[in-house]
C-alpha cells in the first residue's frame, strides 16, 4: 500500500484527509491507533513489521478496514496519472520595469543590470502580445495580468490595450479577463473610475498596518506611503471594486498580526501572503520569528468564519469540487512574461533562467520545446506532501531566492498547511454540525 493522507484532530475526533481523492472521514477505535503510527505518509517495511509484532490484534482490524476503504474508493494508494502542461491561457505583460517605490526586498533590485530594459511597453507591443495569446491560446477565455514595475506608470498603454481588446474578443470570438497588479498609489479618480468600467480585477500590495508597510514600502524619495495606499483602496471600494490585497511577510510584520483584522476591513477580497523574493537576511525573518507568526495565524484562521475568509473559502470549494494543482504557479506552462520589448520568458521575476530568446512578433507558437515546467513540485520534498495537490508547490523563484541563504523552505510549506487544515476543519464542522 502507498497511502498519502493528513490526520487532522479537532476536539476529541480524529479526521483523515486524503490526500489523492480529498476524502474526509472520522477515524475510530483500532484505526486510529494504527494510522497515527503511520502518519509519515508511507507503509515502510520496518514499520509494517513493527506493528505487526507490537500491534498483531489492532493490525489485522485496521488492515481489513483500511482495505474497506479504499475498495470503496475513500482511500487511495497511488498517484495520478501523469499530467500533460497545460496550454497557454495567460500573458502577463511588464509594462514598465520601473516604479514610484523602493521597496527593499523588491526582486527588481536584485535582477542583473542586463536585463533591466529601463522602458516602458508601447501600445504596439502590448496590442501584439494579446494577439499572440489569442492566436495560440485554445480556451476561449483568456487572461492578461498587467504588471510591472508598477504598471499603472504607463497607463496610455493599459488604456489603448483593453480599448483594442474589446475589437480583438469580436475577432477572435474569446472572452478577455484584465488583471492589474499594483502598489495602489498611482490610482486617482479617473483610473479608478477605467477599473470599475472594465471589469479589471486588482490586486494591491499593502504589509500589514501602517507602521509595518512604511519600513520597506517607501517612495524613491524615501516618502511613506501606507496613508496613500490604503486611501485609494478605500477608493476603488466604494466604487463596488473587490480589492485583493498582497501581503510580503518580512522581518517586520511576522510577530504581530493584528493588522490583519485591520486589513479585512479595509478591502473586500482575499488576502494572500508570499514570502519576501530576496536573499537579504535583514529582510527575512529568523525561524524563530516564523515559528511566533504560524502560532498566531493558526488561532486566527481557528477564529475565523470560513465564508468571510476567501483564502479558506476557496480552498473549501476546491476540496469540495476535487480541483486539483498539479503544478506551481503555471509560470512556462500555461503562463508565459513579455517584457517592456516584446521579449518572452517563462517567469514574471524576468531572471536568465527563464528567457526564450524569442519575442512576441516572432510568431513563434508555444510547443514543447520550451515551454517547460521551471517549478520544484516534483521534488521529493513535494512529492511526499499530503498538500500537493492543494498546493502545486509554489513560487519557483522565491524558492530559489530562499535557498541562496540555505534557508528552509518550510515556512511557505507551514502557511499552506495550517490553511488546508483550517479548510478540512471547516468542511466537517458543517458537515457533522459541529461548534
Amino acid at each position: 500500500m502507498n497511502l498519502l493522507f493528513h490526520l487532522i484532530s479537532k476536539g476529541k475526533k480524529l479526521y483523515l484527509f486524503d490526500a489523492r481523492t480529498y476524502s474526509i472521514i472520522e477515524i475510530r477505535n483500532h484505526l486510529s491507533k494504527t494510522l497515527k503510527l503511520l502518519e509519515d505518509n508511507s507503509y515502510r517495511v520496518s514499520k509494517t513489521k513493527f506493528l505487526k509484532e507490537n500491534y498483531e490484534k489492532e493490525w489485522k482490524i485496521s488492515l481489513s478496514e483500511m482495505e474497506k476503504l479504499i475498495s470503496n474508493g475513500f482511500l487511495s494508494t497511488c498517484d495520478d496519472e501523469y499530467i500533460s502542461a497545460p496550454s497557454l491561457k495567460r500573458l502577463v505583460l511588464m509594462l514598465t520595469d520601473g516604479c514610484n517605490l523602493a521597496c527593499k526586498y523588491c526582486f527588481e533590485r536584485d535582477k542583473p543590470s542586463d536585463l533591466k530594459c529601463h522602458a516602458q511597453m508601447s501600445s504596439k507591443t502590448a496590442v501584439a502580445s494579446l494577439e499572440y495569446l489569442l492566436k495560440n491560446s485554445p480556451y476561449q477565455e483568456v487572461f492578461i495580468n498587467l504588471y510591472g514595475g508598477e504598471p499603472l506608470l504607463n497607463f496610455r498603454t493599459i488604456k489603448s490595450l483593453i480599448e483594442m481588446g474589446e475589437k480583438l474578443s469580436k475577432i477572435y470570438n474569446k472572452q478577455i479577463k484584465w488583471f492589474l497588479v499594483t502598489n495602489g498609489t498611482l490610482i486617482n479618480q479617473k483610473i479608478a473610475n477605467f477599473i470599475k468600467d472594465n471589469k479589471i480585477g486588482v490586486q494591491v500590495s499593502i504589509d500589514g498596518s501602517d507602521i509595518k508597510h512604511n519600513i520597506y514600502r517607501t517612495f524613491v524619495d524615501g516618502r511613506q506611503s501606507y496613508d496613500l495606499v490604503k486611501k485609494n483602496i478605500k477608493k476603488l471600494e466604494a466604487l463596488g471594486v473587490c480589492c485583493n490585497l498582497l501581503v510580503v511577510l518580512t522581518k517586520a510584520n511576522v510577530g504581530d498580526l493584528r493588522w490583519l483584522e485591520e486589513l479585512k476591513k479595509t478591502a473586500s477580497g482575499k488576502i494572500a501572503f508570499c514570502i519576501a523574493a530576496t536573499d537579504r537576511k535583514e529582510v527575512l525573518p529568523t525561524n524563530g520569528e516564523w515559528e511566533e507568526f504560524i502560532s498566531k495565524y493558526e488561532l486566527f484562521l481557528k477564529n475565523q468564519d470560513y465564508r468571510q475568509n476567501q483564502t479558506i473559502g476557496t480552498l473549501v470549494n476546491r476540496i469540495k469540487k476535487g480541483g486539483k494543482l498539479y503544478f506551481g504557479c503555471g509560470g512556462g506552462l500555461e503562463e508565459l512574461t513579455v517584457s517592456p520589448t516584446g521579449e518572452m520568458y517563462l517567469c514574471e521575476r524576468l531572471d536568465s533562467i527563464s528567457k526564450l530568446g524569442i519575442s512576441v512578433f516572432d510568431g513563434v507558437p508555444p510547443n514543447d520545446l520550451w515551454r517547460k515546467i521551471i517549478g520544484h513540485v516534483n521534488s521529493s520534498r513535494c512529492k511526499k506532501c499530503w498538500l500537493k495537490y492543494l498546493c502545486g508547490g509554489g513560487c519557483s523563484h522565491t524558492f530559489r531566492s530562499y535557498s541562496k541563504l540555505n534557508r528552509s523552505f518550510k515556512w511557505h510549506c507551514k502557511i499552506k498547511q495550517i490553511e488546508a487544515e483550517s479548510a478540512i476543519t471547516a468542511i466537517c464542522k458543517d458537515f457533522y454540525h459541529e461548534k
